[in-house]
């Protein structure tokens, strides 16, 4: 895993320098890029940036490696945000994680969700591996939304997964990727920005189990990047 530190003020550009260079390249080797988004405040910067690049748009597919169990048009849907900042300003393809009823008993809402992911995960694995997953480091090392203890951080079996009433802020159900999705992605890069991420970062370059740290997994992905802002460089580095 390659760890990058660039100034606060140049971290949405770099992001998005990261990202073209990803495009380009699946591009010319596959004739399309597959992209995840993440969501949270730390990608807003960087969509914004990357709706002003000149790039081949209509080649790229592009979905979100977890979103929140809640309507299109909630402030928490992370397809919202990134709608706003990005999507509505380039004809790409875009591949949404559909929302099952939210009505019903909780037995018939985790069944929902149990076959929302497996829909996703089918039309995930027709269009390939992903060219490009980018994950944003949570304060306590989450990435995606396997959080610190979360069942499916050793789920190999699956794409997608539902995760219902996890212990993460905000308090919602969500669908995410699996490690599956991030150990079979081409590239991962990694995003974490203000001194709030900085022990994050910092767990996540470090040895060990990735049971209480999920960061830890992009030590293992085939080709990473951890991208930081000086104020979320880890403890000890230039």
């Amino acid at each position: 895993m390659e760890l990058a530190i660039v100034p606060a003020a140049s971290f949405a550009e770099a992001a998005a320098d990261r990202f073209v260079a990803a495009a380009e390249a699946a591009i010319a080797a596959r004739g399309r890029f597959f992209v995840a988004l993440t969501g949270g405040s730390t990608p807003v910067a960087m969509h914004e940036a990357l709706a002003r690049r000149s790039l081949d748009w209509a080649r790229c597919v592009i979905t979100v490696g977890d979103d929140r169990l809640v309507p299109d048009d909630d402030p928490r849907n992370n397809l919202r945000a990134a709608r706003a900042a990005l999507l509505d300003h380039v004809p790409a393809r875009v591949i949404p994680l559909r929302m099952p009823a939210l009505s019903g008993s909780p037995r018939r809402f985790a069944r929902r969700a149990e076959r929302a992911a497996a829909a996703f995960s089918r039309v995930i694995s027709r269009v390939g591996d992903l060219d490009l997953l980018i994950v944003g480091l949570g304060a306590d090392a989450h990435v995606l939304s396997l959080y610190p203890g979360c069942p499916y951080l050793f789920e190999r079996q699956r794409l997608c997964v539902p995760c219902i009433d996890p212990p993460m802020n905000p308090a919602v159900s969500r669908l995410t990727f699996t490690p599956l999705a991030l150990l079979r992605a081409r590239r991962v890069l990694g995003l974490a920005a203000g001194a709030g991420k900085r022990d994050a970062v910092t767990r996540a370059l470090e040895p060990g189990p990735f049971t209480r740290v999920p960061a830890r997994l992009l030590q293992h992905a085939r080709d990473c990047t951890l991208l930081c802002d000086t104020e979320a460089a880890p403890r000890g580095a230039p």
